[in-house]
């Protein structure tokens, strides 16, 4: 038990700094509208993340609070699924960014060649 809530905690700070990532793009780049609205939803994908990992804490806080063992073990069946399910979905919304990253890479190479015109 002690190790689900410390892989929670992980994910917990592994989104966090995700959400720092991208603020800070947000932040930085002179971004296009279309890529700002596709970060601007990765924001609202992390925090719909957040929202699903407070609810598992609170699920596991139950647990602990359940006398029951079948239903207890079950509960962390689930528990683990849906861990899994995360972290996969982390990892599909890392390489998401990875690829907006590298469009607008592609796309500043692509504008600073068409204004050299060499």
């Amino acid at each position: 038990m002690p190790l689900l809530l410390l892989l929670l905690l992980l994910l917990l700070l592994l989104l966090l700094l995700l959400l720092l990532l991208l603020l800070l793009l947000l932040l930085l780049l002179p971004l296009p509208l279309l890529l700002l609205l596709l970060l601007l939803l990765l924001l609202l994908l992390l925090l719909l993340l957040l929202l699903l990992l407070v609810l598992l804490l609170l699920v596991v806080v139950l647990l602990l609070l359940l006398p029951l063992l079948l239903l207890l073990l079950l509960l962390l069946l689930v528990l683990v699924l849906l861990l899994v399910l995360l972290v996969v979905v982390l990892l599909l919304l890392l390489l998401l960014l990875l690829l907006l990253l590298l469009l607008l890479v592609l796309l500043t190479a692509a504008a600073a060649a068409a204004a050299c015109e060499c």
